[in-house]
Formats: C-alpha cells, structure tokens, sequence
C-alpha cells in the first residue's frame, strides 16, 4: 500500500493515474468524520431506493472524507484470471484558499472509532491533499475574473493577525496616554507576516483621509527592524485605537 499525502501527491499522480487506466475495475474505501447528521437520518429496513439515496447524499455532503482508499486491479499478463491490486491510500484535507474556508460536522463516535483504528490526525490536518469540488472551483474562477481574488487573500490575512494586531495597538496607547514628547518605547512589531499585511493596511485603505495615510506610513516606517525606538508624535497618536484597515 502506498501512502499518499500532500508532500509526495505530484510526484506519485503520473503512477496513481496509469494504474486507473490500466485497471480492469477499481475499489474504494473512504473514511468519514461522522456517519448520521441526525438519527433519522440512520437507514432503515424500510427506506426504498431513493429515500437511502437522499440519506448517504446529506452524510456525504456535511462531513469530511478525512481518508480515500484507492485500489486499482489491472489483469496479470499471464494469467487472465489472476490480478495485482495496486493500493493507495489518500489524506484528504480541505484546507482554506482565498474566499473558501469549507465547514463540516464530525461525529463523536466516527473520531473515537479512527483513533482506535491508530489514525494519524496530525497527518490529516497537516499534511492532508487539499482539494476541490465543482462549486468551489467555479466560484473561484469567478473570483478570478472579477480581479476579487486578490482582495479575499488580503481579507483572510488580516483576520488571521488581528489579535496580535490589536495587542501591540493597546500597549502603544497606553504608552501614548501618558508619555511626553520626545519619550521612547521600545515596540516589537513581531513578524514579517504582521509588518506586510500593516503595510497591505495602508494600501487598502488609501481612499481614505490623508491625514489616517501619513499615520500609518509613520509606524511602518520602524518596521524594518524586529525591536524599535518609537518617539511620541502626535501621528503615532493618531493611529492608535482600531484602524479600519486591520479589522
């Protein structure tokens, strides 16, 4: 069986694709975080074809297949009646991409049974194939050709570092209440990933007053360094408190 994750999926496609293609028929296995999204929803002796098909519909689409069993039997050339099962076995993991961030359900005793069955839920959050469905790729592109693709990155950036964002804005109006011009303090401005997107900041909002612009070109100015003196000025003031352009 050969295991298949982020890390090696480019370089094992070429093999996993020629093994479909050569295959006389092929199986599946998946593993899902949850089974029934309701106990109605649990089949029953009485379900007729297109009740339990609507039923593995609503499981399939509101939980994850966290893991994809893949078997291709491709007929041995000796022997029409014997074949060699080629396995692979996928970890699935939808990470988030510009303006998708997927949702599910899990179920608690779907976790319990794979942790029992030794499952690795680092790999599977770490090292996991991200993917796509059909929906997800036409909206997409769609941002795509709209140009908006660009802006949702930004906007899931900032989200991602507005705690930290707003931590560092605190400590400078504390300082700034109560310091006098010409004070210093030192401000750790913390990563290259803060200092861009407080530089992205001032890009997204260079519509607004001018007076907001020469504040915050003021602070990224010291942002060359991990550790820097800021002097009170009255634009320091000004950019302290909740910018527009960081939330």
């Amino acid at each position: 069986m050969v295991e298949v994750v982020r890390n090696n999926f480019e370089d094992l496609f070429p093999e996993i694709k020629e093994a479909i293609e050569q295959s006389a028929f092929v199986a599946i296995d998946t593993e899902f975080t949850g089974l029934y999204t309701t106990d109605s929803s649990q089949p029953s002796l009485f379900d007729d074809p297109e009740t339990r098909y609507k039923k593995l519909k609503k499981t399939a689409s509101q939980f994850l297949i966290s893991q994809f069993g893949l078997t291709a039997f491709i007929q041995s050339e000796k022997d029409s009646n014997q074949y060699v099962a080629h396995t692979y076995n996928f970890f699935l993991y939808p990470q988030s991409f510009g303006p998708l961030d997927v949702r599910w359900l899990s179920q608690a005793s779907s976790l319990e049974f794979l942790c029992q069955h030794n499952f690795d839920f680092n790999k599977f959050i770490y090292n996991g194939i991200p993917f796509l469905n059909n929906d997800q790729v036409a909206l997409l592109q769609k941002y795509h050709t709209n140009g908006d693709l660009y802006t949702s990155f930004q906007s899931q950036t900032l989200r991602i570092i507005d705690e930290d964002v707003l931590d560092r804005c605190e400590k400078l109006e504390e300082w700034v209440s109560s310091a006098q011009n010409g004070d210093e303090i030192e401000f750790n401005l913390g990563s290259s990933m803060i200092r861009n997107a407080m530089a992205n900041a001032e890009r997204i909002d260079q519509d607004q007053e001018d007076v907001k612009r020469r504040s915050m070109d003021h602070i990224i100015s010291y942002s060359m360094e991990s550790n820097v003196g800021v002097p009170k000025t009255d634009s320091t003031a000004m950019c302290i408190g909740k910018p527009t352009g960081l939330l």
